[in-house]
């Protein structure tokens, strides 16, 4: 669990970045049986910045899911 003060700048003008892993796991079933289990990982940071009025926070990534029949 992300501890929110992790994520919160203290003075204007600063950031604060956090990095964690990402999993994403994909299972193709037909009729109950599992025919196919693909995994992939990466590792992904949220940064929030902190201005005079607001705290904005970003987050990013792009991906590929490729299926093909064999």
């Amino acid at each position: 669990m992300i501890d929110p003060m992790d994520l919160s700048p203290q003075n204007v003008g600063e950031s604060k970045s956090l990095e964690f892993n990402v999993r994403v796991k994909m299972t193709v079933r037909n009729d109950g049986r599992d025919l196919k289990t693909l995994e992939a990982t990466d590792t992904a940071s949220v940064t929030v910045n902190k201005t005079t009025a607001e705290v904005t926070g970003s987050i990013g990534g792009e991906g590929t899911i490729v299926l093909g029949e064999s």
